[in-house]
């Protein structure tokens, strides 16, 4: 992909409803999980290890994100608008203090797995890394959703986002598709659901069928139930 215009794409618009679906599911899980850490009872060491075993996949999806994003999504967007270079830095600067934060809830989660559930002041810094996470999550997911989403929206073509999402899934790691699969469509509202099954590979309908009450199971016994309000159906759905 070579244009370097800044003229919007014409033609069809592009579908995000995958992009938009990460986003959505990353800051709905953080924040979960900051509740699910901050509820820990005394010696609650079961729920801490099904913590850090639901977490060890939550993070390998936002690892994951953060290089699409940095290998593929950014690099083809700055090719098409030219201006994105005044984003680049915050974007750069933003991954890092995520990536930073991830890993020290996962040092955090990894104590409270061990026998640190049986001690409050365990618990309490693993609770401030879990809203650490939250926040600085939030925050830069909010400015991507305000300020580069749109960019793509406008100035990539259906093709060119097409191509990008084919690129993306050739690099999927096959060992996380039973979590990554349910964990992204279980953000979908129905109609969003229906729409990106439509367009989905067979193999993935197929690991999105077989895999999605365990992964239910295995989300609830770490996180619980979603409250009230933050149930896909609950949520804006992509336009």
């Amino acid at each position: 992909m070579t244009p370097t215009s800044t003229s919007p794409a014409v033609g069809r618009p592009p579908d995000l409803t995958a992009l938009v679906l990460v986003h959505r599911a990353l800051r709905r899980d953080a924040g979960r999980l900051a509740a699910a850490v901050g509820g820990l009872g005394d010696g609650d060491t079961a729920r801490a290890r099904a913590l850090r075993r639901w977490y060890r996949h939550y993070r390998a999806q936002l690892e994951a994100h953060r290089r699409l994003e940095d290998d593929l999504w950014f690099p083809a967007l700055a090719e098409r608008v030219p201006t994105f270079a005044a984003h680049a830095d915050r974007v750069a600067r933003e991954h890092r203090v995520v990536g930073a934060a991830a890993s020290a809830l996962a040092v955090r989660l990894d104590a409270l797995a061990g026998d640190g559930a049986a001690s409050a002041s365990a618990r309490r810094p693993a609770h401030d890394a879990a809203c650490e996470l939250r926040e600085v999550l939030d925050d830069h997911l909010a400015f991507e959703d305000a300020d580069i989403v749109p960019l793509i929206a406008r100035h990539l073509t259906a093709d060119e986002v097409a191509e990008v999402e084919a690129r993306s899934r050739a690099r999927l790691d096959r060992r996380q598709l039973p979590f990554a699969v349910p964990w992204l469509l279980g953000a979908a509202t129905p109609a969003e659901r229906e729409r990106a099954l439509a367009v989905t590979p067979w193999s993935l309908k197929l690991v999105w069928y077989a895999s999605r009450g365990r992964h239910g199971r295995m989300t609830t016994r770490a996180l619980g139930r979603p409250r009230p309000g933050t149930e896909p159906g609950a949520m804006q759905e992509v336009a």
